[in-house]
């Protein structure tokens, strides 16, 4: 579903109604970026051209490292923009230093591999490059819209709030082609049930449990 997302044909809605239908799924978005970053880490002797592809500099030319633009172009796939990934990535990379001296540069000592897997846990990727998520699919464009405006709001208020992030959104118009995407998105088979009301949507990260595991 949208290039990225895996439905599980065997899974249980975990909300339905009228309004809306949220469905569990897989995003394997930044997967290939994910094991391609795996697999630089872990070379002994690192090819000096994988790191400076498009790249104007190289820095960091040590195992269990990347450069800093490596890292955001992965960052970007998973949701978040340059300035976001930075400042988390320094974030992190400030806890790891003051307990072992290392350089907080970024562009000397690059992403090291203890910083990206503490990056990829907080994001919930696991150790295949892929994360769960959850799919809100709504059939009023007006709900789609408050809830999307209502996130945004609370997110730039700057203030200390738990707001779910919204990774990523879609918005079908009746008659194009993409009217049968609900063909597709539970791979062969029949169908398990009609979503072509329900054409749009947020996408966001799926938590490890509800309330009712608390209650």
């Amino acid at each position: 579903f949208l290039g990225r997302y895996i439905l599980d044909r065997d899974a249980t809605p975990l909300h339905k109604s009228d309004s809306c239908v949220i469905l569990r799924a897989r995003d394997i978005g930044a997967m290939e970026s994910y094991l391609s970053i795996q697999t630089l880490m872990s070379d002994a002797e690192p090819d000096i051209d994988d790191y400076s592809h498009g790249c104007g500099s190289v820095y960091a030319i040590q195992s269990n490292a990347i450069e800093v633009d490596r890292f955001t172009h992965f960052a970007r796939k998973v949701g978040l923009d340059q300035a976001e990934a930075i400042s988390e990535i320094h974030n992190l990379l400030l806890e790891t230093s003051t307990k072992s001296g290392e350089s907080l540069n970024l562009k000397e000592c690059g992403v090291k591999s203890s910083v990206f897997a503490e990056f990829c846990k907080n994001h919930a990727i696991d150790s295949t490059g892929c994360r769960t998520v959850v799919i809100k699919f709504m059939r009023s464009r007006q709900s789609f819209e408050l809830e999307r405006q209502c996130r945004d709001i609370l997110c730039e208020s700057g203030k200390s709030s738990s707001v779910v992030p919204i990774l990523n959104q879609f918005s079908f118009k009746k008659g194009e082609d993409s009217n049968d995407f609900t063909r597709d998105m539970f791979g062969e088979g029949p169908l398990l049930m009609n979503l072509s009301r329900f054409r749009y949507g947020i996408v966001m990260p799926c938590s490890n449990g509800d309330l009712r595991d608390i209650f």
